[in-house]
């Protein structure tokens, strides 16, 4: 009869690898072959638990999968949500690009646990019912942003870059206008659009961004989030977001790597 722990394995067996199929569905069903150069299909691998796991490898696939998949305790994202752009634009694809701060500068800082992120959001007009098309964009993507990796500082003055003809709507944080001009370039760039610098305008606040501010909750005082810190914050991944897909494919994952798919349509 089985133990609490053979339980225990059973059910991630069961329900922690369906969630595990969902989130990689891209690469294939259970008969999937990995390519451990892949990070995406090295991922997948680790987290997907199997009859013969000691309990030891089933935590740490846990571990893996919450933390890295699900993304548990990921700092909130200091710039306009994606999800604001999806709702009001959701019959159009949308490319969402990530950046984040260094590791090593976040230790810098304090802040090892939260470092400071931004994401970008862009309306695309392309066909992507074949994988051929998706991959194109994502080398496009790579060109631009990976190779090698762009960095901009975030910072405490925000630019708006908006062109209501082209439905381009721009937010940057950044320490000036030079930066601010960097990163919107860049993602121009992606849609085949140059800048037209007559749009940027600058939203003043007479807000002291550098102020600690502190509140206490269950006889404890704590720091709160500071508000447009200032970060060097280098591109990380990318996203498309397709009307009536409930999750984004991913274009490049966090380690920077093409994501390639086979176009299933090709003879």
């Amino acid at each position: 009869m089985s133990n609490d722990v053979e339980r225990f394995q059973d059910f991630c067996r069961q329900f922690i690898n369906r969630k595990v199929r969902e989130h990689f569905n891209d690469l294939g069903g259970d008969d999937w072959q990995p390519d451990f150069k892949v990070s995406r299909h090295f991922t997948r691998w680790v987290c997907t638990h199997t009859d013969n796991d000691p309990m030891m490898l089933t935590l740490g696939r846990l571990l893996v999968y919450f933390f890295k998949v699900q993304g548990l305790l990921e700092e909130p994202i200091f710039m306009m949500p994606a999800t604001n752009l999806i709702q009001s634009a959701s019959t159009v694809a949308q490319v969402i690009l990530h950046f984040q701060e260094s590791a090593r500068d976040a230790r810098t800082h304090k802040r090892p646990y939260t470092p400071v992120r931004a994401q970008h959001s862009i309306r695309v007009k392309d066909d992507f019912e074949t994988a051929a098309s998706v991959n194109t964009l994502a080398r496009k993507i790579h060109n631009i942003l990976n190779t090698p990796p762009f960095s901009y500082d975030k910072g405490r003055f925000k630019f708006t870059y908006r062109d209501k003809l082209k439905g381009h709507l721009l937010i940057v944080t950044a320490i000036n206008e030079a930066e601010a001009k960097s990163i919107i370039h860049k993602i121009l760039d992606i849609v085949n659009d140059s800048p037209n610098w007559e749009l940027l305008s600058e939203s003043k606040s007479n807000r002291n961004f550098s102020e600690v501010h502190r509140f206490r909750a269950a006889g404890e005082t704590y720091k709160r989030p500071q508000s447009r810190p200032l970060a060097k914050v280098q591109f990380s991944h990318a996203e498309l977001h397709l009307p009536n897909l409930k999750r984004n494919l991913t274009l490049i994952d966090k380690r920077g790597q093409l994501v390639d798919r086979h176009d299933s349509t090709a003879s």
